[in-house]
């Protein structure tokens, strides 16, 4: 205790007065409450989900080269993923790159069959060990004559490529053409 002048202090109840309003400042403190809008977040991841499932689909999507007119049919099967050949009213295209003219190549295949060919070893050297599928996906224009594809069919036949699945759209002959 501590004597000033003619008072006295007492300095134990001053350092507890000290501590006492410490303690009630900290106890003043405002509380934050942090909220999410869960509504938007359950949108947001919604929309991700729906995003996904529509990109990463099961069946692979062929994209129809510019110029190529699809002929309508009325069954298909789904597609399966592979190389695709494709001819417009003029011109021949092996994934999306030019192979030539058509009169060109109906006169001398050989540019054709050496990129089939070079399209093969590349398939045997990204697949080691397991045997050539032969698959491969043709579109055609539908004013082609059918001369016209079943040569080019015939050189795909010639270089192992088997499997030609014809790219159609859906929507062939209806009953009032029947």
């Amino acid at each position: 205790m501590a004597v000033i002048g003619a008072q006295s202090l007492d300095t134990g109840n001053f350092e507890h007065h000290l501590l006492a309003r410490s303690q009630k400042k900290k106890s003043h403190k405002k509380n934050i409450m942090v909220s999410l809008m869960l509504t938007s977040m359950v949108d947001m991841f919604s929309m991700l989900v729906c995003f996904l499932l529509i990109t990463f689909s099961s069946n692979p999507e062929v994209n129809v080269l510019n110029g190529v007119e699809l002929p309508k049919a009325n069954s298909g099967v789904a597609v399966k993923e592979a190389s695709v050949l494709a001819i417009s009213k003029d011109e021949l295209f092996l994934d999306q790159e030019r192979v030539g003219s058509i009169k060109k190549l109906l006169r001398n295949p050989r540019p054709l069959a050496r990129r089939l060919s070079k399209l093969k070893k590349n398939w045997k050297e990204l697949h080691p060990g397991v045997e050539f599928t032969g698959t491969m996906n043709f579109q055609a224009d539908k004013s082609v004559s059918s001369i016209t594809i079943s040569t080019i069919m015939g050189i795909l036949t010639g270089q192992q490529f088997n499997i030609i699945q014809m790219a159609t759209l859906p929507g062939g002959f209806s009953e009032k053409t029947k």
